[in-house]
């Protein structure tokens, strides 16, 4: 049996990778332009915004942000807290997946263990250490037990996709990143690597089949190519518009453009685990006090953006206006580092990603000129991002990374934690104090207490300087006028509600 679902499987992949057919008729497709491929289609190896585009199409999570970003039932019809430490949840009785399994609180107790497998290596892990176990009270029915209080999970939630346990079990976390079987809107029809994905319509869906039959994530690494690509019709939704192009956009007569506020906050990370000047606190600040952020914003953005205090946007649950930027002070940065021992600076390897953030290697080429106009000499290199991520995984690369973090959940425990505290794949700095501050909101359940200890978080982050501050931006996206579509706050692009017309 298990080498007859392994022929399957590869037989399967082998069609769903090369098949010319498995794309559909253009009325029947929304068409989003993105920057980069999938890295993997198992949701617990996700680790960008376009691999969050298409694993949520394709499985289930437990609840679901609606609109207005509220948390509301999804494959979870009802949960409770049962005490401090433990939350009941019941599922829906009528959720399948696509290669015949029911889903129910084994498949969701066999994803904890999915995930937490050390062979998978899954990056988010950090995110849900919290849960202890959980107890499956029947077929529908199950409890997260913490060990810990933990007021967040309700809010990760949204972020639990569920596997099947049957299919994962015989064919292993790394077959399905690319042979997908889940229980969503959707099912994967085509990848052809750096091309293009296709999806089409479950028709067997719990919530109803789709109303859009194909949507087709395009990657198209270059900027000026995907909006072209709006422009002229061949692309539906194209996101990180840049300022500039909007009235160009505008007179196409195709499209409409439309904004939300982006989640995602914008950042260096400072890997203090080397041994170079950025263990010395003095330095980090002084990095903070030499870039100048609202001139990023005005003359590379238009004014589409705010300079952040800390890792949390105004968006999020704890954010504290009273904590302000650092603000251009390039004389305070050449003090701080004469008081550290580098009155005539030193030098430094930094790299960003290409083609992954609005404006990355333009900003980062910035930044670079305003550091050195201090005395930090930057070395800096611009890498395509499947190596970039990777090596920031495997805790390799130069001490200073330009990343942009985005935060889905809305809570602070999902940015704070994989990187402020130890032993996550994504932390490059240590500080007792602040580890223990940030263990203790993320257990902390009256809601006043916890945004007054996440309030002292943003001090003490801003005060230790782990990472250069950057901004917050205005997302703009480009929306072709036959598709009834709407941008979110969570940056998510879901295509399960929208239509097409001509």
């Amino acid at each position: 049996m298990r080498h007859l679902v392994r022929t399957i499987v590869a037989v399967g992949l082998l069609a769903v990778l090369a098949s010319g057919a498995a794309q559909g008729p253009r009325e029947q497709t929304a068409v989003v332009a993105i920057n980069i491929d999938s890295s993997s289609m198992n949701p617990w190896l996700s680790t960008t915004i376009t691999d969050k585009h298409v694993v949520t199409h394709l499985f289930d999570t437990l609840l679901m942000r609606a609109e207005d970003m509220t948390v509301q039932p999804h494959v979870a019809s009802a949960y409770r807290p049962v005490d401090d430490t433990t939350w009941e949840f019941e599922l829906r009785d009528d959720v399948f997946f696509t290669n015949g399994e029911q889903l129910t609180a084994h498949s969701v107790a066999f994803t904890v263990a999915h995930f937490r497998d050390p062979d998978l290596n899954a990056p988010s892990i950090a995110q849900f250490a919290l849960i202890e176990r959980v107890d499956v009270i029947d077929d529908f029915t199950f409890r997260f037990v913490t060990s810990r209080p933990f007021p967040a999970l309700p809010a990760l939630m949204t972020e639990f996709w569920i596997v099947p346990e049957g299919y994962t079990a015989e064919v292993g976390g790394q077959t399905l990143g690319v042979a997908p079987v889940g229980s969503g809107p959707y099912t994967l029809a085509q990848w052809v690597r750096d091309e293009r994905i296709v999806l089409e319509a479950n028709p067997d869906h719990w919530n109803g089949e789709p109303a859009v039959r194909f949507v087709e994530f395009r990657v198209v690494p270059d900027q000026n190519t995907r909006i072209a690509q709006a422009q002229t019709g061949e692309a539906d939704i194209v996101a990180q518009v840049p300022a500039e192009s909007i009235p160009l956009l505008e007179r196409s007569g195709r499209v409409r453009v439309a904004e939300a506020p982006g989640p995602r906050a914008y950042f260096l990370t400072l890997n203090t685990r080397h041994d170079t000047p950025l263990r010395d606190v003095r330095v980090r600040q002084a990095l903070n006090y030499a870039i100048d952020v609202d001139a990023i914003l005005e003359f590379i953005f238009e004014g589409r953006g705010i300079p952040l205090a800390s890792l949390l946007t105004p968006e999020q649950f704890g954010h504290d206006p009273s904590v302000e930027p650092f603000g251009y002070d390039p004389e305070r940065a050449r003090e701080l580092l004469a008081e550290a021992g580098f009155p005539a600076g030193f030098g430094i390897r930094m790299e960003a990603p290409t083609a992954r953030y609005p404006k990355d290697v333009e900003v980062a080429q910035v930044i670079a000129a305003q550091l050195g106009a201090v005395g930090v000499d930057v070395d800096l290199s611009i890498v395509e991002w499947g190596t970039y991520i990777g090596q920031f995984r495997a805790e390799d690369g130069p001490p200073i990374f330009f990343l942009g973090w985005s935060i889905p959940t809305f809570d602070p425990d999902s940015i704070l934690t994989p990187l402020l505290t130890t032993g996550h794949t994504y932390d490059r700095f240590e500080d007792p104090e602040l580890e223990a501050l940030i263990a203790q909101a993320r257990s902390t359940v009256d809601a006043d207490e916890r945004r007054a200890l996440y309030s002292e978080v943003q001090q003490l982050t801003r005060e230790l300087a782990p990472m250069v501050y950057l901004y917050q931006l205005t997302e703009l996206y480009a929306v072709s006028e036959r598709l009834d579509w709407q941008p979110r706050a969570d940056e998510r692009i879901y295509l399960w509600t929208a239509s097409l017309h001509d």
